[in-house]
């Protein structure tokens, strides 16, 4: 898991698979929301990728507004509204949920960048 400042795991599969994925919210160094999904193939290393949905900190903001919660409570909101039970999802699940939260994030006309 990466390191971001009040970091909330969504939801990770189970790490008995040969398939590791997770999906993590949180703040960087910048003050930029990032929604990161990091997906490993333990048998095959060269498939493994983190990507993230970085959203810079006036649209975090905004974002906060619109949810009406503290931009501090913002990871820990959208934990809430997205969380499933922990390792009850397969890699697959964990990938479409990512696209599940970025499509939230354009309905609801956040500014994001993915890396």
């Amino acid at each position: 898991m990466s390191d971001y400042a009040l970091a909330e795991v969504i939801v990770e599969s189970n790490d008995d698979l040969e398939i590791w994925a997770s999906i993590v919210v949180g703040f960087d160094d910048d003050k930029s929301l990032v929604i990161e999904l990091e997906y490993i193939n333990y048998d095959d290393h060269t498939e493994d990728y983190v990507r993230k949905a970085v959203v810079d900190k006036m649209g975090a903001f905004l974002l906060a507004q619109q949810l009406r919660v503290a931009l501090t409570d913002l990871p820990n909101a959208l934990q809430k509204r997205f969380a499933v039970n922990h390792n009850a999802y397969v890699p697959s699940q964990v990938k479409a949920l990512f696209h599940e939260i970025v499509a939230f994030l354009r309905e609801n006309r956040v500014v994001y960048v993915m890396k």
